[in-house]
């Protein structure tokens, strides 16, 4: 080999030589390069996480504000019923009637009232006669007996214990139509009131008037 096509062959091979080094070095930076861009989208993500909790939790304290906000607004005013029916004014006459805290506006009265049960005060004092089953004789405030004849119903249930007034709570069934013992249909408007009287001695009058005689008979002889 000459000496020209050695220095020519020397000189191909120091620059692909070179040449390589050059790329070894782009791939370096390269590899460099990415390695910041995976640190970058690494941030990147920690950051958005960051700011989504951020986010979110002050779109929770906002929603929570939101809707205290609302509930206050709806206490102060608006009248919410849990269950539908037809209002009854008592106390408002017109449109744009001032109103205080604490007055009554209106009664609902239920479209379908269900059931139709009574409830009884009963003093302390002989309640001890009352028991479920016995009869009840009601005369409703408003219809006068003479005219209207009383309701009949029976004692349903009897509270355990009486309440702050010396008051035990007698449940009563009711007719669902509400006849009356003359044959009377009273119109039921959300509640009646009356007089009840509770049938604990269905004995014949002659069994009452012998009663005493036989007390004084076990007693004495």
């Amino acid at each position: 080999i000459s000496k020209a096509d050695y220095e020519e062959a020397q000189q191909t091979y120091l620059n692909r030589r070179q040449g390589r080094e050059q790329l070894m070095t782009s791939l370096s930076s390269a590899r460099i390069q990415e390695a910041q861009l995976q640190q970058n989208i690494v941030e990147i993500r920690m950051e958005r996480s960051r700011e989504a909790n951020t986010i979110s939790t002050s779109l929770k304290s906002a929603l929570n504000d939101l809707q205290v906000s609302i509930s206050d607004w709806e206490l102060g005013y608006l009248f919410i019923s849990p269950s539908g029916g037809i209002l009854s004014y008592n106390n408002i006459w017109q449109k744009n009637q001032n109103v205080n805290a604490g007055d009554k506006v209106f009664s609902i009265v239920a479209s379908s009232p269900g059931d139709i049960i009574g409830k009884i005060k009963l003093p302390v004092s002989g309640s001890g006669k009352v028991s479920p089953g016995q009869r009840v004789n009601i005369s409703v405030t408003g219809y006068p007996y003479m005219e209207f004849g009383f309701l009949t119903g029976e004692v349903l249930s009897v509270s355990l214990l009486a309440s702050e007034d010396n008051m035990y709570t007698v449940t009563v069934g009711l007719p669902q139509n509400l006849c009356t013992s003359y044959g009377k249909q009273l119109d039921f408007k959300g509640e009646l009131s009356g007089t009840a009287e509770v049938m604990t001695d269905e004995r014949s009058v002659t069994a009452r008037l012998l009663s005493p005689l036989r007390y004084l008979w076990e007693k004495y002889l």
